[in-house]
């Protein structure tokens, strides 16, 4: 854990929120800041909106995309180094 927080610049919030983004995800469900904010109580909706909309995109780790649908709501997709971290989490997890 602490490689991660030290390579990716992330605390635990931040897993926390990438571990539930990745399980909305594997249902193939498109993820909105909207259901990260409101499903998860990780940590009050404020900081789970600042993480996801601004800390977390501008790591590249997430990226906010307007809904094609409905362009009022956010969409929550994989960022470059998304799939970066999954591998580097999964190679110290073996």
């Amino acid at each position: 854990l602490d490689e991660v927080e030290r390579k990716f610049d992330l605390d635990p919030i931040d897993l926390r929120l990438l571990a539930a983004a990745e399980d909305w995800w594997s249902q193939n469900k498109p993820l909105r800041v909207t259901d990260l904010v409101r499903e998860f109580r990780i940590a009050s909706s404020a900081t789970v909106h600042y993480r996801v909309s601004t800390s977390l995109t501008e790591a590249n780790i997430f990226l906010i995309r307007p809904n094609p649908e409905d362009m009022r709501e956010k969409l929550v997709v994989k960022g470059k180094r998304f799939d970066a971290l999954v591998k580097f989490v999964g190679e110290r997890i073996k």
